[in-house]
């Protein structure tokens, strides 16, 4: 049975209503996945910005089921790979980014007092205020070419990653509920996921003892987001 975009549309703003169960229970004709697939399309709809090429797409008027935009910036090490979440916000503007800054060249624990340069994009939030206020505190920024999103490829690879391995598979209920998720996901990132471009290492190495380490014990799951981020281990 095929459908159109009129009835996709219906059952994927109700089915987004419906709890995990439900939705097993409920979902006879399709599957919840494609349920979940679908609403994820309407809701990217909102935020379609092909017609308009020049920043960011602008605000609807009236949001599609409810749906509302959030902003995560975060910065990554090249490096080690080491990733942190500085902000989650909706609508950010200058003020929310010149925080930001604040945060990130902070004397006790600001993650950029050992860098020099902090690569980013052309999005129009990173203000000449922004920039200003990490230059005072020996950062340089750096922007890369337009439409050159390789130019940034460690930060494209991580936005990537959390998509197709968390975000893409929820239906999120609020900030809170989104704010769980990317946590979790972080830690998992760290401490959980192996990276071929560490070569097959951890981010964060565990402290275990030799019999810890060693051939024989019992084989361990440790799991995250309900089973669906998993580490193994004895």
């Amino acid at each position: 049975m095929s459908f159109t975009a009129s009835p996709r549309r219906r059952l994927a703003e109700a089915g987004k209503l419906l709890t995990p169960d439900e939705r097993q229970k409920c979902c006879l004709i399709v599957k919840p996945a494609t349920i979940l697939a679908w609403f994820r399309q309407v809701a990217a709809k909102t935020y379609d910005s092909s017609e308009v090429r020049r920043g960011r797409p602008p605000k609807p008027k009236d949001g599609i089921a409810g749906t509302v935009r959030y902003t995560v910036f975060f910065v990554i090490v090249v490096k080690t790979r080491t990733v942190e979440i500085r902000g989650i916000g909706v609508d950010p503007d200058g003020e929310w980014m010149k925080q930001m800054a604040r945060n990130l060249t902070d004397g006790v624990d600001g993650f950029l007092q050992q860098a020099r340069f902090l690569i980013h994009d052309r999005d129009p939030l990173f203000t000449e205020a922004f920039k200003r206020i990490l230059g005072e505190r020996g950062v340089e920024c750096v922007k890369i070419p337009a439409q050159s999103p390789n130019c940034n490829s460690y930060a494209e690879r991580f936005v990537k990653t959390i998509r197709n391995e968390a975000l893409n598979h929820f239906v999120f209920f609020g900030e809170r509920h989104l704010r769980n998720v990317i946590k979790e996901f972080v830690a998992h990132y760290h401490r959980e996921r192996f990276h071929q471009g560490l070569g097959g290492q951890l981010i964060e190495r565990p402290t275990i003892s030799v019999e810890q380490n060693g051939a024989k014990g019992r084989v361990v799951c440790r799991s995250r987001l309900g089973g669906m981020l998993n580490f193994y281990h004895r």
